[in-house]
């Protein structure tokens, strides 16, 4: 949970989309150590960052 609210806040700061936010998540090893999975091989897809997002509320 605390890995995807990390992730969620990063998409949000950078105002990716799902797919960019996956691909800067496997890609930059400062956002993997940012969202607590620095050495991980099982990294959130965009499915994944998707469903997230979509369960989360509108804060705005």
């Amino acid at each position: 949970m605390e890995t995807m609210l990390r992730v969620h806040c990063q998409q949000l700061w950078w105002n990716l989309r799902d797919q960019a936010m996956e691909e800067e998540v496997h890609e930059r090893p400062l956002y993997r150590e940012f969202v607590g999975l620095p050495g991980e091989p099982r990294l959130p897809d965009e499915t994944t960052i998707l469903l997230f997002r979509l369960l989360t509320p509108a804060w705005e």
